[in-house]
């Protein structure tokens, strides 16, 4: 959950029967204060890797996590680029590639492709 108290939330749901005690099992500092100009942050889950996830930045960039229960440090990395001088509210995986688009509050969007090693 991306919440407005500067934290992102995780719950683990596969070992919950009763959902009315649900709490969280990490929580992630985040700032989340978009301001009333831009559309508030929302994290993402990349479908073909179950414990990454992402959210946009106050920093102009797209913060990745890992949510794996043996992470001690869930940052994975920060994406950028050069022509990225906008916050990226709004993200979205690709549902079969190693894709991830970043969509500003104008409608400018960045494309980022995971490098293949070769």
């Amino acid at each position: 959950t991306t919440c407005q108290n500067d934290q992102l939330w995780l719950y683990n749901l596969s070992m919950e029967s009763d959902m009315s005690s649900v709490k969280p099992f990490r929580k992630v500092q985040h700032n989340n204060q978009t301001g009333r100009w831009l559309t508030k942050f929302q994290a993402i889950w990349d479908e073909k890797a179950r414990d990454v996830f992402a959210c946009g930045s106050m920093d102009r960039t797209i913060d990745l996590y890992s949510a794996s229960l043996e992470a001690s440090n869930l940052g994975l990395t920060k994406l950028k680029g050069d022509d990225m001088q906008s916050i990226q509210s709004l993200l979205s995986f690709h549902p079969y590639h190693d894709i991830l688009a970043g969509i500003n509050a104008s409608g400018r969007c960045h494309v980022f492709r995971l490098k293949k090693e070769t």
